[in-house]
């Protein structure tokens, strides 16, 4: 399944894109395994955003 991510270029992979592929791979793994709780968690990781309460919890919580 793992696939080599090119350039738009055409030319050979940076070392950087390997590092860009591997962050792709552990979010999709990440929400594979954990669902919405992986998804929560990614804005305090990338952005240093505390997690968002999604519009279906916030419905939720008022029923």
């Amino acid at each position: 399944m793992a696939q080599e991510i090119k350039s738009a270029s055409g030319s050979t992979p940076r070392p950087s894109d390997a590092r860009v592929a591997e962050r792709v791979r552990e979010i999709i793994d990440g929400v594979r395994t954990r669902g919405d709780e992986a998804v929560r968690e990614f804005p305090a990781r990338f952005d240093g955003r505390p997690p968002e309460t999604s519009s279906a919890e916030r419905t939720a919580a008022r029923s």
